[in-house]
């Protein structure tokens, strides 16, 4: 990174295709609880790789130049301002009983702690209420999802003991 030198990469994706090549210009490295990630352009974008999901890499002889005024730590605070919209795209009805609304700070990510609270709605009653009329309670936690039973059950089975 210091000689600014473009890299290729083989890296392992959340997405298909699993295994991607791509060439880099690296802007540079970050430590985040542990975990090593490598900021850096590609197609005239800047993005965030994971090092432990690079599979291989070659040092090129080309070289790049960073943009004037990019600066990592910046664009890093940038990037985690922006992670949970990114991460938290999809949704789900749930209902939860008020007793275990109170315990999701201790059982799950504060990201989804934050987007359930800003989307709840006020108390229903067990088993009613609004909703799309597929809504079926799930044991004991009083939880239920629409078309995500499964999914909700091996929550509530996993974390509601």
């Amino acid at each position: 990174m210091w000689n600014q030198r473009r890299i290729r990469v083989r890296y392992r994706s959340w997405a298909e295709p699993q295994e991607v090549e791509r060439e880099l210009a690296p802007y540079g490295l970050v430590l985040k609880a542990g975990v090593w990630y490598l900021v850096a352009a590609v197609d005239g974008a800047v993005r965030t790789y994971r090092m432990s999901s690079i599979l291989r890499l070659d040092v090129g002889q080309d070289g790049f130049e960073r943009p004037d005024g990019f600066g990592l730590a910046a664009h890093w605070r940038d990037y985690l301002t922006t992670y949970d919209a990114r991460r938290l795209r999809l949704q789900a009805s749930v209902r939860i009983a008020p007793a275990l609304l109170s315990a999701l700070p201790d059982r799950l990510d504060a990201a989804l702690v934050r987007a359930v609270e800003a989307s709840a709605g006020p108390p229903g009653i067990e088993g009613g209420g609004e909703g799309s009329g597929h809504e079926q309670p799930l044991g004991p936690a009083g939880v239920v999802a629409g078309g995500h039973g499964a999914s909700v059950r091996r929550f509530t089975d996993t974390f509601c003991q």
